[in-house]
């Protein structure tokens, strides 16, 4: 499995902060102890948008 760390990304590309995106850190454990990283990034307005959900599937890291 292929892993790398998010801070080994140029500047601009570490996390959605760097594009001036409100964001929450999540972490979220499957039944069978899996851990699903990912980014919960804020809309504003958000009750008159959806919020979407995407699973990519990946073997690692789609960092960049």
């Amino acid at each position: 499995m292929c892993s790398r760390d998010v801070n080994e990304n140029p500047y601009g590309y570490q996390n959605p902060s760097q594009q001036d995106m409100d964001y929450e850190e999540l972490n979220i454990i499957t039944e069978d102890k899996i851990n699903l990283h990912g980014w919960f990034i804020k809309q504003v307005n958000s009750k008159n948008r959806p919020t979407i959900i995407y699973y990519h599937e990946n073997a690692g890291s789609i960092y960049y």
